[in-house]
């Protein structure tokens, strides 16, 4: 990818750096209206108060990636964000904040569906509620089922 002239430096919750170029910065609409709403006509540290190093750094991977998405195909570019999102949990549920704080909704909705294919397999059936100390009776315990299996799509009744 080309590199554009101007470079925008983006400093992490926890102080780490990162300069990139202004087109991969500006996927974010959180970091768009800072630049643009900045009186300064100086290059100053954009600081993201509640993102971390490793997190803002999958962040920006996903923006260059997806800032040459017109060089990759549909497919290519699917596939590369199924590889993308084989992260744990944990990390997936901070790169959605993240991506929700910095206003890029494809990320936000690509996090969000790898988020959910991990918690699915711990919610389907009893084992989440008595992982997570539940004592419904076991009349509740089959509302509570049945409502899962509606939401789930897998609801035949």
């Amino acid at each position: 990818m080309p590199s554009s002239s101007k470079k925008i430096t983006l400093r992490s919750s926890d102080g780490e750096t990162f300069e990139v170029d202004e087109a991969v910065a500006l996927e974010s609409k959180t970091i768009k209206r800072m630049i643009e709403e900045s009186s300064s006509s100086n290059q100053e540290v954009i600081t993201l108060p509640i993102v971390s190093g490793n997190i803002l750094a999958k962040v920006l991977q996903y923006c260059e990636k997806h800032i040459e998405d017109d060089r990759s195909t549909a497919k290519e570019l699917r596939s590369w964000d199924a590889d993308f999102v084989k992260l744990d949990k944990d990390t997936l549920f901070q790169l959605v904040l993240a991506a929700t704080y910095l206003g890029i909704e494809r990320l936000v909705g690509l996090a969000s569906e790898g988020a959910w294919s991990k918690v699915r397999p711990e919610i389907g059936g009893l084992g989440f509620r008595k992982k997570y100390g539940n004592n419904c009776g076991s009349y509740e315990d089959q509302e509570v089922e049945m409502g899962y299996l509606w939401v789930s799509g897998s609801y035949t009744g």
